[in-house]
């Protein structure tokens, strides 16, 4: 995944500690699959923003969910 996205592995694996970390705490985690990429753009500042997500925190997660999307 990281080579197909060019997001570094450290990168994307703390993107998706965060992901199962933060992300269910309010609701039953999605599978990124599951969901439109222009969805993801949609909800993630909303979502990162309720959690209390930093910026830094935000931008991980969002390169994560996108990455799995990449064929």
């Amino acid at each position: 995944m990281a080579a197909r996205s060019g997001v570094p592995w450290e990168s994307l694996k703390r993107g998706r500690m965060v992901y199962l970390s933060q992300c269910g705490r309010c609701h039953e985690l999605v599978p990124p699959a599951g969901v439109k990429t222009e969805d993801w753009h949609l909800v993630m500042p909303g979502m990162c923003w309720n959690a209390g997500l930093t910026q830094a925190d935000e931008a991980l997660v969002t390169r994560y969910v996108l990455a799995t999307k990449l064929p």
